[in-house]
């Protein structure tokens, strides 16, 4: 072992040391400080049974901590410019943050890892996995510029989170889910960098996979089944029926994975030199933009060509070990892999959301029609209040399809944030897509618009749809 080895396991030690005794007063009184969200705002899918958010991360080892052993707090980043709002998706945070007493062991030397779960303005009960560091919750990754830091989760949904509307004890009962943390790769590139703003190769040098679930009452075991047969033996679940894996995995696949990408970025770069548009003259800048076009399809072209190899590798690689879990009684089932999502859980009831009787009653339709490719505005007020995330209208519009008249067309709306009963809601449905935009309507033909209301119950995303209202009306 080399000294600088020995030094960062020193700090290994040092970190998860001081990780582990916040965070656990913070168990004892069930609750653990939440960051703020700082106003951002984050659009999250619409309502289902179960939300899964997973996020693959470029992480960091705490080998790589400064010298203090001290990690940087940071925000959560933004996901993909999507906003958490409370009158949209699952919504925010609403009430105390839980810490289930579950505490497993980091294999890549960081803080240990839990389970929070909490509420949501949307009716949604939500368990996501993360470190413990300091009483704050979140994980450990790269800043970007190579230094490690603990990003604080937000009130909303992010990593490794499960949101879903069928609850046990404040938390959503769910068989599992599987999510991977890397250490390294193009994401984390800087960590590799032999100088600030070089590019070096960065292999992925770590892979951890997070399995976690929500079983329920009647839980009392689990067991992995690893790749080569063999058996993990009984892990005993926490408060809830909760249990958590946190487990490397071989690191190779993802290699793989990221050499393919950087052969095919060589190749590309050494076949078309990136120009210095800064010592171009106007007639130079021509050509190199030419040329820059005819590098974009090549790269586009170079890169699917290992595409579908990518596609296999990462999937095997991505599969879970199977999770089978025991419930009172003896009852074996399998709740990671196969159709596990297909199951019921042994004590827990569906989350059945019941549509009210009378809301066909309530609902009042008017369309408005202007032109062969304007849209249809539709104006209904909302027979039935949309206060939790599996709640939605759908508005469709049914006719035949321009330019021919006789395929049958579909314009679809889909309304999902907050509404109370009563609300005035106004919507604009195009017709059905076509490769330069909308197909555009068929003059003299009749249509018809149609209002559901729609509900997410039961297992693997089911969906009960009621008509509430429709109105005919002509093209002209």
């Amino acid at each position: 072992m080399s000294a600088l080895q020995d030094l960062e396991r020193t700090l290994a030690r040092a970190v998860d040391a001081g990780a582990a005794a916040d965070p656990a007063r913070a168990a004892d009184r069930g609750t653990a400080p939440a960051a703020p969200h700082g106003g951002r705002r984050r659009r999250w899918f619409g309502p289902g049974r179960l939300l899964v958010g997973v996020l693959i991360a470029g992480g960091v080892t705490t080998g790589a901590l400064a010298a203090s052993g001290v990690l940087r707090l940071a925000n959560e980043p933004e996901l993909g410019g999507m906003r958490f709002v409370a009158h949209e998706g699952v919504g925010v945070r609403k009430g105390p943050v839980r810490i289930l007493p579950l505490r497993v062991k980091d294999p890549a030397g960081g803080p240990p890892w839990a389970i929070r779960t909490f509420e949501t303005t949307r009716h949604a009960a939500c368990a996501q996995a993360g470190q413990l560091y300091r009483g704050r919750f979140g994980r450990v990754e790269d800043d970007g510029t190579g230094a490690p830091v603990f990003r604080i989760a937000s009130d909303g949904p992010g990593f490794h989170i499960v949101c879903g509307a069928q609850v046990v004890g404040g938390a959503p009962a769910f068989p599992g889910m599987s999510s991977e943390v890397r250490t390294g790769g193009n994401a984390s590139s800087a960590r590799c960098a032999s100088r600030p703003g070089r590019r070096d190769p960065c292999p992925v040098s770590a892979v951890t996979r997070i399995t976690f679930g929500i079983l329920g009452p009647q839980a009392q075991s689990v067991e992995v089944v690893r790749r080569d047969g063999s058996r993990s033996g009984p892990q005993r679940v926490s408060e809830l029926g909760a249990y958590l894996l946190v487990s490397a995995v071989d690191p190779r696949p993802a290699r793989q994975i990221e050499r393919s990408l950087a052969d095919a970025q060589a190749d590309v770069d050494r076949r078309f030199p990136r120009p210095d548009y800064g010592s171009l003259n106007a007639a130079e800048r021509k050509v190199a933009d030419r040329r820059w076009r005819e590098r974009t399809r090549y790269a586009s072209e170079r890169y699917r060509q290992g595409r579908e190899a990518r596609r296999e590798i990462g999937m095997a690689a991505a599969r879970p070990e199977p999770v089978f879990a025991t419930f009172s009684g003896g009852v074996r089932q399998q709740v990671v892999g196969g159709d596990a999502t297909a199951k019921a859980l042994p004590g827990v009831p569906l989350a059945m959301d019941e549509l009210p009787r009378d809301a066909a009653t309530k609902a009042q339709l008017r369309v408005r029609y202007r032109g062969a490719n304007r849209a249809v505005a539709v104006r209904f007020r909302a027979p039935v209040a949309l206060d939790r995330m599996q709640r939605s209208y759908i508005v469709t519009v049914h006719g035949p399809r321009a330019p021919t008249c006789q395929d049958p067309d579909l314009g679809y709306e889909y309304v999902g944030e907050s509404l109370d009963a009563g609300d005035v809601v106004r919507v604009r449905v195009t017709s059905a897509q076509g490769e330069h935009g909308p197909v555009g309507w068929c003059p003299g033909a009749t249509y018809e618009a149609r209002l559901r209301l729609r509900t997410m119950t039961g297992l693997r995303g089911g969906k009960r749809d009621r008509l509430v209202a429709r109105r005919s009306f002509t093209a002209r």
